[in-house]
């Protein structure tokens, strides 16, 4: 996530949090740079440990196992509690029907669900197997008032969906 894209989500306030699904601890350690609170979350035990392991002594970012397809919450994901719920890279293969019902209720009310994926068209053919369709990147928006989508990289190859305001 741009820093200037986090400064509007935050409003410079350091107490904020993050949550990525799922994560293995890349994406938490850059959050945390820029000052969040950053709760790394994945489904598979070596991948949090080894995220554990990265990033040992490197801020707050945190790790836990959960998979989003199980029925019960985390405990720290209480109602309206999370500033940014986020995944990066993996929106093909997280089950994005339930992360979307789930993560608004997640959300304070001007939380944002942040969403990085490749865009298939716009893919070398090598790589057409990554990342979503532009029409399944025009349903992620399906009952959120403020949509916003920018460009992560310069030929638009990966780009990133804003989510706010859920209906």
């Amino acid at each position: 996530m741009p820093r200037r894209v986090a400064r509007t989500v935050l409003r410079g306030d350091r107490r904020s949090n993050a949550v990525v699904l799922p994560d293995t601890g890349d994406w938490s350690r850059e959050l945390a740079s820029m000052g969040l609170s950053v709760t790394g979350i994945d489904f598979s035990a070596v991948a949090v440990a080894e995220a554990r392991g990265l990033s040992s002594g490197q801020g707050t970012a945190r790790f836990i196992e959960w998979d989003v397809n199980s029925d019960a919450a985390p405990s720290f994901l209480e109602p309206h509690s999370v500033d940014i719920v986020t995944c990066r890279l993996v929106a093909d293969v997280l089950p994005m029907q339930r992360f979307l019902v789930r993560a608004p209720g997640w959300l304070k009310p001007d939380g944002v669900v942040h969403i990085v994926t490749p865009v298939r068209e716009r893919l070398d053919p090598a790589q057409k197997h990554r990342g979503l369709m532009e029409r399944q990147i025009a349903k992620l928006g399906a009952g959120w008032k403020d949509v916003h989508r920018y460009a992560v990289t310069a030929d638009k190859a990966i780009e990133a969906i804003v989510l706010q305001h859920y209906a």
